[in-house]
């Protein structure tokens, strides 16, 4: 099966010739891209946007749109590009939106989707190291002591600085209620 594909045709002098959306998408992506490094978030919405018009399953563009808004602190943009993404591709991409989505779900203090989350991540394996240490950190959030030094140590073993930092400060100390 081929690519979403429409082609349209535009006549200008006599010549005929096809564009193909997808193509047009790429290139409002990249001008989305330029303005990101800019840190012309609103300016790299409206590029992602005119991009997803055209192709709306270009997970570059849905990621880029995804990480503008959550510059701007529109959070419930941010997370709702990213479930796009993870319902749209399920390559290796949608590990890095996983990723994000745990970041996001920290700073957002929505705690229990940010084990749902990076428990996802520990099961492919990814990024072990930062995944149980994220995992731990939502768990110390929750008052799961235990759950959240288990992760530490896990994520120490795994040589996360940060994990190994929390299981010498709170978990050997007995610092952590139970």
């Amino acid at each position: 099966m081929a690519p979403y594909t429409i082609t349209q045709k535009i006549k200008a002098k006599n010549i005929s010739v096809n564009i193909n959306p997808i193509d047009e998408s790429i290139g409002l992506e990249e001008e989305g891209l330029k303005k990101l490094h800019l840190k012309d978030n609103h300016g790299a919405i409206k590029d992602y946007t005119e991009a997803l018009k055209l192709n709306p399953k270009n997970v570059d563009a849905l990621f880029g749109r995804a990480y503008s808004k959550w510059e701007l602190k529109d959070y419930e943009g941010a997370h709702s590009d990213f479930n796009k993404i993870l319902k749209t591709e399920p390559s290796n991409i949608h590990l890095y939106t996983l990723h994000n989505l745990s970041l996001l779900n920290f700073e957002t203090k929505n705690f229990e989707e940010g084990i749902e989350v990076t428990t996802k991540l520990i099961s492919q394996n990814f990024q072990l190291n930062n995944s149980y240490t994220n995992r731990g950190l939502y768990k110390e959030k929750l008052g799961d002591a235990k759950g959240a030094c288990a992760d530490y140590r896990k994520g120490s073993e795994n040589g996360n600085n940060i994990a190994t930092l929390r299981v010498k400060e709170s978990c050997e100390l007995n610092v952590f209620k139970s």
